[in-house]
Order: C-alpha cells, then sequence, then structure tokens
C-alpha cells in the first residue's frame, strides 16, 4: 500500500462535527496551487500506519508548466534510506484541484489552528468524509493550510477512532 500513498495522498478527505455551512469545495483553484508550487518546492510528510515502520515520503517539484506539474516522490525508512526507486508523477493542476473535492452530503468541515511537526498553522481547514468500507464506517480527515495552497498538511484515516493512516507535513521548502 504504501508505494501508492505518494502519488494518491491529494485524492483523499478530511474532519468530522457540525458545519457552520456546506463546505466549501475544494479549499483552493488550480491557479493558487501552481502558483504556490513552484519548480524546486519541497514537501517531507511523516507517514504512519499501525504495525508498519514509520516512513518519510519527500516530494519535490521537478516541473511546473502551464498545464502540468512534475512531482518526484520518494519514500525514505526511518534511518533516511531510500525505499526502492525515486517515482515521478505528472498531473494537470486542474486534476491536483479535483483531489480535494469532497461530497457535500458526506463532508463536515471546520477552521483552527491544526499543530503537526512542521509547526502550527494558525489559518487551517479541516474536512471530514465519512464512508463505508468492508461495511465498516470510516472517517478521512483533510487539513489544509490556508496559506500555502496544495496538498494537505494532515491526512488522517480512521476506522471506529481508531488510526489506520496518518500522514503529516515535517517540513516545507521552497525557492
Amino acid at each position: 500500500m504504501r508505494t501508492l500513498i505518494a502519488p494518491l495522498l491529494l485524492s483523499a478527505c478530511a474532519h468530522r462535527g457540525a458545519s457552520p455551512a456546506p463546505a466549501p469545495i475544494p479549499p483552493f483553484t488550480a491557479a493558487q496551487i501552481q502558483a504556490a508550487m513552484p519548480e524546486g518546492t519541497h514537501l517531507r510528510f511523516r507517514l504512519v500506519e499501525p504495525g508498519e515502520p514509520t516512513v518519510t515520503t519527500d516530494w519535490l517539484v521537478v516541473a511546473n508548466e502551464p498545464q502540468s506539474v512534475t512531482i518526484q516522490y520518494t519514500m525514505r525508512n526511518a534511518e533516511g534510506l531510500v525505499l526502492g526507486d525515486p517515482q515521478r508523477r505528472t498531473q494537470t493542476w486542474a486534476e491536483l484541484e479535483s483531489h480535494a473535492h469532497f461530497p457535500l452530503e458526506a463532508t463536515t468541515w471546520s477552521e483552527g489552528p491544526v499543530t503537526v511537526p512542521a509547526g502550527t498553522f494558525s489559518h487551517a481547514r479541516t474536512y471530514v468524509v465519512g464512508r463505508v468500507e468492508d461495511g465498516q464506517p470510516v472517517e478521512d480527515h483533510f487539513s489544509f493550510s490556508l496559506d500555502h495552497p496544495g496538498a494537505p498538511i494532515r491526512m488522517l484515516t480512521t476506522r471506529f477512532d481508531a488510526e489506520l493512516l496518518r500522514m503529516e507535513l515535517v517540513q516545507r521548502d521552497g525557492p
């Protein structure tokens, strides 16, 4: 599963509770994401799954074109050793935007600070999307820094309040 996680993380969901209004979907436009991810932008995430060793995944923007972006994904173990070959994936900016389209009927949201290893992001929005998987209720939580368009700063998947997956921003560098 981990080999598929990095390229697919942007397609996940967010946080449950009463929403003050229908969830604004998506949190960013394609143009906002493109402007916030110039070539050289580097994001490092920590990925935790129960029963698995913790790994980090580095996302490096290697090409920012008018219509698309190419990101190189590199997985590392706790000692920093690269796991497998780095993978490159090219997507349109519209595709990246579409990853944060959540179904209104299954989504709630809240705003407020979110703290991850990279720091506290005071201007954040967390979406919680409920779904059923194998007959079990699952919640996908996505927290976005509204000051940094792009990938969520935290993604959490839970079943019956037990964590199945946690991805958190550890570091963000860029030009």
